[in-house]
Order: C-alpha cells, then sequence, then structure tokens
C-alpha cells in the first residue's frame, strides 16, 4: 500500500537552508563541496544528504524514525565509511 507522507526537515532533527544554499557550480565546485561534506562539513549540502539518505531508509524501513535514519547517515559520513566508499568506486 502506498501512503503519501509530507516531511520537512524539522521531522528529522535537521535545520532548515534556503534553495539557494544547495546550488552548485562547475564540476571543481561540485567535487570540492562532496569533499569538503565527506569530511563531515555541517551546512545545507549535508542537511540535504542526511534528509534524502533518511528518507531512502525510511522507504526500506530500517529505522524507527526520521532522526534515526539521520543517525544512521550521519555515522556512514563521519566515520568515512561514505568517503572510503566513494574512493573505491574511483579506484574501479
Amino acid at each position: 500500500e502506498q501512503v503519501a507522507t509530507r516531511v520537512n526537515p524539522d521531522d528529522a532533527g535537521l535545520p532548515h537552508h534556503p534553495l539557494s544554499a544547495l546550488r552548485g557550480g562547475s564540476a571543481a565546485f561540485n567535487a570540492a563541496a562532496l569533499t569538503r561534506l565527506l569530511a563531515g562539513e555541517p551546512g545545507a549540502y549535508r542537511g540535504a544528504v542526511l534528509f534524502n539518505a533518511a528518507a531512502a531508509l525510511q522507504v526500506a524501513e530500517v529505522p524507527a524514525d526520521w532522526p534515526g535514519g539521520v543517525a544512521q547517515a550521519a555515522a556512514a559520513i563521519d566515520s568515512g565509511a561514505a568517503a572510503r566508499l566513494l574512493a573505491a568506486w574511483i579506484a574501479a
């Protein structure tokens, strides 16, 4: 059964950021932003990634709630696992 649900960053314990804070740029700009995000830099990009990862985990019914999904995603970034996975993909 499909259920439509509307969520916002508050539901996941995340701060709000203006859409303009997510605007990308050149390939070099975007690569640098990703590198900083994977190094743990806080901000709009991290918030968006955590929110989207929590959404994917909710669909997979993995975490008990939105904040739990954010915590799992943050742990993957903060432990270095996400950066190691990206490095492995690049090397492959």
